[in-house]
């Protein structure tokens, strides 16, 4: 008999041209990854039998704002069962949200967001905390843009168990490792941070 096997697979690809934020394109990511898992699906003489039908979408900074749009209904795909967005977010109360989330209506959603991130500031992404029932956050006092975790070992199995949760039903992973918090935590860069500038009313 034929043994099958369920694995990861990454797909990687880049989003935009490393020189310049191209912040006016994030809105259409999502669609590019949808294309691309049809690509996949039909054609597995390219790229081998994958299941495109469940998936975790895992993207930092610009690629993770994009993979929050997967909760909007002009983004939405079934298949994308769950995101994971590090130092992915941009809002406060004076200038907004950078895109308008409907996390309630979108896949499962797990932040991890540092206090130390100067690119899109702590005072920014804490805004998640509490959004929706959907969105789980971990707040981390090390945690950097470039390294949302702060080398946290804590993460590695804590992910295992949000994509087992997201795709195969688990029961979903409770955080209780001192380097990070589930909670608001105090300090946190204030201002607009690297990308106030593309911040909408």
């Amino acid at each position: 008999g034929l043994e099958v096997q369920t694995c990861a697979l990454p797909i990687c690809f880049p989003m935009m041209d490393t020189r310049t934020a191209n912040v006016a394109d994030l809105v259409n990511s999502p669609g590019d990854v949808s294309l691309l898992l049809d690509a996949v699906a039909n054609h597995p003489e390219v790229f081998g039998v994958v299941d495109t039908e469940n998936i975790v979408y895992v993207g930092g900074s610009m690629g993770g704002i994009a993979g929050l749009l997967f909760s909007n209904e002009c983004c939405a795909d079934p298949r994308i069962r769950g995101v994971i967005a590090s130092a992915s977010y941009a809002s406060n109360e004076t200038t907004g949200f950078l895109f308008p989330y409907d996390f309630d209506n979108g896949p499962e959603v797990l932040a991890i967001i540092g206090v130390k991130d100067s690119t899109i500031p702590y005072s920014y992404s804490s805004k998640l905390i509490g959004i929706s029932p959907k969105v789980q956050v971990i707040s981390v006092a090390e945690g950097e843009h470039r390294n949302p975790t702060g080398g946290c070992p804590a993460f590695g199995p804590f992910i295992d168990g949000f994509i087992a949760h997201v795709l195969q039903g688990a029961d979903s992973p409770v955080w209780d490792a001192p380097c990070g918090s589930t909670g608001l935590l105090p300090g946190g860069i204030e201002g607009p941070g690297a990308l106030g500038n593309y911040l909408v009313t």
